[in-house]
Parts: C-alpha cells; structure tokens; sequence
C-alpha cells in the first residue's frame, strides 16, 4: 500500500514537473514502480525466515561456529543462482517477479540449514514456548532494538526521497546503497568477531545472579578488535570515496546516473 499510494504517484508527479508531462517519461516511471510493487510485494514473503536466519547466524556465531553460516551463505547462493537461470533467464521468464522469488528461495533454504544445525546441537527447541524470564531478558535489549528500527526507519526515508527526485535520482542512491551494503558487510565482520569472542569475559555470581564483564582479562582482546575496527573503517572509507568518483562505470554506462554518482 505504500508503494501503490504514496511512493508511486509522488514518482509520477516528480516525472511530470521534470519532464513537462512527457507522455514516454510518465509511462516509464509507471512501469517501474509497478515491477517495485510486485518485488516488495514477493519479497515480503521471505521476512519471517529472514529475521530466523539473522537469529540462528547469532547463535552460531556466539557458539564460535563459522562453518554453518559459511555453508548455510554458501547454500543461498546456489539456490539463489539456480532460482535466477530459471524463473527470470529460463523457460519460465517471469522477470521481476521471477527474481524476486528467487531470493526469496534462497533465503528460505538458508534459514532452514542453519535451523536444522542449531536443532541438531541441541540448541534449538520447536515445541517449546519461551519462558516468561526468557522474554524478560530479550526485551532487556530494548534500547538496541529501538536503534535498528530507527537505522531501518532512516534508510526507508532515504530510499523515498531519492524515488521522488526521479528516475535518475533513485538509480544513483541505489548504487550508493549497494556500495553501502557493502560496506555494513564488511563492518559485520567486527561485529561477528565480537559476538564470538566477548561472551566468555560475562562473569555470572553464583550467590547473587548479577552477571559483570571482567573488562581486565578482556582488554587484550577488545585492543585486537578495535585494531580490526579501525583496519575495517579505513577499507570502507576508501571504498565509499573512490568507487563513485573513479569508477562508477561499474553500475551503470547511463551518463546522467554516472554524473549523479560522481557528485555524491
């Protein structure tokens, strides 16, 4: 509803007053979000198994197992490959949608390795509800969980500004969002390090319950990963800098596109 209702026609009224109502403008933006409609659309589907993936990648990785997630990433790929050669480039040629469900595919069957792993480690219980202390100590994160959903908030916001600006517009900030995820990919790679290896600093008091953090055995491991978090943000910065200025050719041969890029 949002795409229909909002996004779309404020894309449409940007594409009048840029183009003076040019019939052939107007029924190219129309097209476009009408294949967006119907990608948000299928995608939506895949969210629930999404957030389950998210999950059991956590729990691998506070478990120290990396081999999982690389075979559970490595799965989705195939899958995503193979769904790809056949519902937008085979027989079927269902386009848009066609990719749509296939990443859709794919991340249901990464989801679904890494479930059954952690449900074989024991670390994993269908049949049973969480307790009303297990929720208790979830919702203790409550403030991080506010900071990702306004990070999500702020990104969307983003996404719909640079869509009414127009067609150009929105296909320059996707290619600085994928430059951007890129990025959070490489960053993730501190965040993951740290998930696995801080854990066993927590220090829980038999007597009393309270769990502190030994921040003095821990120092030498936190100086290593914030050595790494400062190689990382070098990596990036470089990254976003150059990629847009030196070679935006690699998104895109459009010359307004490419322009767009180079003055971000």
């Amino acid at each position: 509803p949002l795409i229909a209702n909002l996004v779309a026609p404020a894309a449409v009224a940007s594409t009048v007053a840029r183009t003076g109502g040019d019939a052939a403008a107007v029924a190219v933006t129309t097209q476009l979000w009408a294949a967006c409609e119907t990608y948000v659309r299928i995608r939506a589907l895949s969210f629930p198994f999404s957030l389950a993936l998210m999950s059991a990648q956590a729990s691998c990785l506070g478990a120290k197992d990396s081999l999982n997630p690389t075979l559970a990433t490595l799965t989705a790929s195939l899958v995503n490959v193979a769904g790809d050669a056949a519902l937008v480039l085979g027989p079927l040629a269902m386009g848009i949608a066609g990719a749509a469900w296939a990443t859709v595919g794919c991340q249901v069957a990464a989801a679904l390795v890494l479930l059954r792993t952690l449900r074989r480690k024991g670390m994993l219980e269908l049949r049973q509800l969480p307790s009303a202390d297990e929720l208790r100590r979830f919702f203790a994160f409550g403030a991080f969980i506010v900071v990702l959903f306004v990070k999500q908030l702020v990104y969307n916001q983003a996404i719909l500004l640079a869509s009414i600006l127009g067609t150009a517009a929105g296909a320059a900030h996707q290619c600085l969002f994928s430059i951007f995820r890129l990025c959070c990919t490489l960053g993730d790679v501190t965040g993951a390090t740290a998930q696995s290896f801080l854990p066993r600093y927590y220090v829980t008091d038999e007597a009393s319950g309270r769990v502190t953090f030994d921040a003095a055995s821990a120092r030498g491991t936190i100086k290593r990963i914030v050595g790494m978090t400062a190689l990382v943000a070098l990596c990036n910065t470089a990254i976003t800098f150059s990629v847009p200025l030196l070679r935006p050719g690699l998104f895109t041969a459009d010359a307004e596109v490419t322009r767009l890029l180079r003055r971000a």
